[in-house]
Formats: C-alpha cells, structure tokens, sequence
C-alpha cells in the first residue's frame, strides 16, 4: 500500500533540524572503553504521532477509513523528527529512564 502525502508535505513548514556530521560522531567516541549501537531498523515507524495530527494521515481502504498511529513513511519531517528524538534520547538515557511510550512533544518539557 502507498500514501501519497504530496499535499500534507506542501502544507507543512520544512523542519531544517541538522543531521549529525559523521566525523564527529566518530571523534565524540575517543577514548571511551565500549561503543554500542543502536537498531533503528523501524526509525520513526516507531514515533507515536499526536493523537491531533492523526487526522492529516488519514486513508481509505475498501475497509474503511483509517489513519497513522506512528509516523509514517514519506512525511518530510519524518527524517528530523527522528533526528531529534534520538539526540534528546542519547542526551538523556545516562541520567533518567526513557519512558518510549511517551508522546514525541513530551520530549520538550
């Protein structure tokens, strides 16, 4: 199935958060003993969208009428969106417990 999110991308203001530059993640791992990795195989698949928004990502299908619960592929902040969950997470996973079922604005409080 594919959802064409053309209009909804024209509509929203493009979110310039910045991607990380590889040479620094890199350098950022000098001297530390362990390195992990994190799977991000789903990304922002896994991003809870805000109830409010649900509406714009809305489809029909024979069975009716449905619509995104996590973000969805081909939304152009998709890609910043994760960006920003995932500093915000690695920013905050040494001092305080990640509650992943939170909402993405809660993030920001």
């Amino acid at each position: 199935m594919c959802v064409d999110y053309t209009d909804l991308n024209k509509a929203c203001p493009k979110d310039s958060f910045p991607l990380p530059r590889i040479d620094q993640l890199v350098d950022a791992t000098l001297g530390h003993q362990m390195l992990s990795f994190m799977d991000a195989y789903s990304g922002y698949n896994q991003i809870r969208m805000d109830p409010v928004d649900e509406e714009a990502t809305a489809f029909q299908t024979d069975k009716g009428l449905n619509c995104y619960k996590v973000m969805p592929f081909g939304l152009k902040n998709a890609g910043a969106t994760y960006q920003r969950l995932m500093m915000w997470t690695s920013e905050r996973a040494p001092r305080e417990r990640v509650n992943w079922k939170g909402r993405l604005d809660r993030a920001y409080d």
